[in-house]
Parts: C-alpha cells; structure tokens; sequence
C-alpha cells in the first residue's frame, strides 16, 4: 500500500499482518475519547459528555461518581510511578453498558536548569535499548509471554528505558511497562530506507539522479503527520511514556 513508503526502517524485512486483529460492537453513543495524561498532583479525566467513573487505589475505591467531560481528583497520601516503583491506580469508566478500565499514575517530567531529566524532581539516567517485536519461532509475531519475558530480562541487567524500534508497540507491551516499570520513548514508522539502492552499486540515497526523499515533497505531509498524531492520541495516557520519537 502507499503506507509502505514510510515504513522501512532497520529491522528484518516480513510480509503480512503480524499482530491480532479484532471486530469491536460498541454501543450507540458510546465514549469516543478518554485522557488521563499522568500529572505529579491529581487524576485529570477528560472525556466527552458523561460517564460513570470510578478509581480504585489497589482494591480500594476512592471515588465513584457521574463525570461530566472532565474529572479533577487528588487522591490522599499519593504515591508517585517511577521506574523503580511503578504504582498505578485504576480507572473505570462506563456509559451505555459499556465499560472500560485503564491504568493510569502520578507522575511528573521535567528538564532542569543544568539539563537533566527530571522524574518526579529526581534526576534520571537512562540506561535503555531498543525493542523489536522479534520471536525465534515467528517472526514479527510475539506473544505477550515473549513481550514479558523481554521485559524481564531487561529488568535483570538494569536496564530502565526502551526504545520502541521503530514502530508503536502492540498495547500490551505499554501495558506491561506501566506494570513493570520503564521509561519509554515511543516511536512512529516514518523513515524510507525501502527506496534507497534501488539500482546496484550506487550511494546511499534515494534515486541516483536526485538527492530528494518523500519528507522532501509536500505531497506526504499529510501522511507524516497523521502517523505521529496516532501515534500520540492511541499512547497519550500511558505513564510509561515520556518522550515521543
């Protein structure tokens, strides 16, 4: 398709569809658009029109009530999510029998005078690497005991940040590192290294007569952009992520 123009970074090269795919009934007037985008302080929801919300520190209820668009809610003695302690609250929201359930946390990101990253106030070192969904048996298909077992591993050597080379993850991997606890640069497919050397024995570029890519071109502007805007509107709630690539 035309997509694969802007999706051939470095990685071993498999045709197919590599991951599950699903049909989804959802009822008449159903949510549309959930943000918890984690803060340092309180739990922001932010949705259109009304739900039923409730939030569960551990297994413990801390607020039940109707929401209307937006929710603001300081939770008493919070704990904050780092990487060495990833603690997450529960959310679930419902409207029209539907119910659905996110984990979110408190957590804050800066950068310092001296240019350090900040975590919660503390500064950080990231010691990270990039994940490719990679299986010996399958190929680009992992399952989600492959995914934890990479995690864990990473865990072991101490190694606190992931890359996620060059594609977004499937959600259970952003899943596992709220649980597990990484910092994680979340990346969109834009490069074009599918066009280079189309002819043998010529330079790294993209035709042998020009110097031009498609990032060059007006014309694909609109699919770069559509990609990182996915990208960040499908990822914008997980406390894991704290930079976008």
């Amino acid at each position: 398709c035309v997509g694969s123009y802007l999706e051939d970074q470095d990685h071993f090269r498999y045709n197919g569809i590599f991951r599950d795919v699903y049909l989804l009934q959802r009822p008449f007037n159903h949510i549309t658009d959930i943000e918890i985008i984690p803060n340092s302080e309180t739990i922001n929801i932010k949705i259109d029109g009304n739900a039923n919300a409730t939030i569960l520190d551990g297994e413990n209820v801390i607020y039940n009530g109707l929401i209307s668009e937006q929710l603001v809610f300081a939770p008493q003695n919070p704990v904050l999510w780092n990487a060495e302690k990833p603690y997450l609250y529960t959310v679930l929201l419902s409207r029209c029998g539907e119910e659905i359930v996110l984990k979110t946390a408190l957590r804050k990101i800066e950068i310092s005078s001296e240019y350090e990253l900040l975590i919660n106030g503390v500064s950080v070192k990231l010691h990270g690497v990039n994940h490719h969904d990679t299986s010996k048996y399958n190929g680009w298909c992992q399952t989600e005991n492959e995914l934890r077992k990479d995690l864990l591993l990473m865990k072991k050597l101490n190694i606190n940040c992931v890359r996620t080379a060059h594609y977004p993850p499937t959600p259970q991997f952003m899943e596992m590192c709220d649980e597990l606890g990484f910092y994680v640069i979340c990346e969109t497919d834009i490069e074009t290294h599918g066009f280079v050397r189309r002819y043998a024995d010529v330079p790294y570029k993209l035709d042998v007569e020009t110097g031009e890519w498609p990032v060059t071109f007006p014309d694909w502007k609109a699919e770069h952009i559509e990609r990182m805007e996915r990208m960040v509107e499908y990822y914008k709630n997980f406390p894991s992520v704290i930079m976008w690539s």
